[in-house]
């Protein structure tokens, strides 16, 4: 069979990319007469001729090619040509389109973070570039089994503590950076632990010693846990000892009101 010229390729759809990266149908006539394309870019109102680039084809429902460096925040046009062995065919309606101001951001680079039985302080550098500025942050967490949350940080902060959390248990957590352009790639991602047991005595507490209201200062709960961890860690000393550290706190003010209060 002679191969003649391939037909008319359809005009690319250009995506929102700081490089220009687009995709085209592949054409369902004449897959056979077709050995690639010819992807033709310029700047708009350009008097220079288009630079063609030659795009390997596929047999795929789509065509995709990708040309870098070209300059930011500028339109240009391209077009495509399917060729063979025989020549290419005509081009493709022209398609404008305009390359991003900025780039995506680069992923943060997460340093360390300090925990307390409700809290978890996270603390990253920025790993970005002048032409990827950052407009904020989206920092993920969640325990083992549940779903991520989000939560949205402006683009100044370095730092931030997550508040409300179960004592004594783990947490995952990712930070993504985002600009105009979109978001960039998140960073890799860290596991924290809470203080406190698996089972920390503020759920027990909290059922037992409900009636008493705002009698109870809300740190009852973290007192009682150093306070048992401390006795636990002298039992090499005398019981009188003991005992003296255990009346000295069963003396605090707040404590005898509730005592009485009983």
């Amino acid at each position: 069979m002679t191969r003649t010229t391939p037909k008319l390729a359809p005009p690319p759809q250009i995506s929102t990319s700081y490089q220009r990266e687009g995709v085209w149908p592949t054409p369902s006539e004449d897959l056979n007469s077709i050995d690639g394309f010819y992807v033709g870019i310029k700047m708009v109102r350009s008097q220079e001729p288009y630079t063609f680039k030659p795009v390997e084809f596929k047999n795929t429902l789509f065509q995709h090619f990708e040309i870098g460096n070209l300059n930011r925040y500028t339109e240009y046009s391209i077009v495509v040509q399917a060729y063979n062995s025989m020549g290419a065919g005509p081009p493709s309606e022209e398609t404008v389109a305009r390359t991003l101001e900025f780039d995506r951001p680069n992923p943060p680079i997460m340093r360390q973070y300090f925990a307390t039985s409700k809290t978890l302080k996270l603390s990253w550098e920025t790993n970005n570039h002048p032409n990827a500025p950052i407009s904020g942050y989206i920092l993920y967490h969640r325990t083992e089994g549940n779903h991520w949350q989000e939560t949205h940080l402006t683009g100044d902060r370095t730092a931030y503590t997550l508040h409300d959390l179960q004592c004594g248990s783990a947490y995952s957590f990712y930070l993504v950076a985002f600009n105009s352009a979109g978001r960039g790639n998140g960073s890799e991602i860290i596991s924290a632990r809470t203080d406190g047991s698996h089972k920390c005595l503020e759920p027990i507490l909290g059922a037992n010693l409900g009636c008493m209201g705002g009698l109870l200062p809300d740190l009852l709960p973290e007192l009682l846990q150093q306070f048992l961890s401390f006795a636990s860690s002298m039992v090499k000393l005398e019981d009188d000892t003991i005992t003296q550290y255990t009346m000295a706190f069963a003396q605090t003010p707040w404590l005898v009101e509730f005592t009485m209060a009983q």
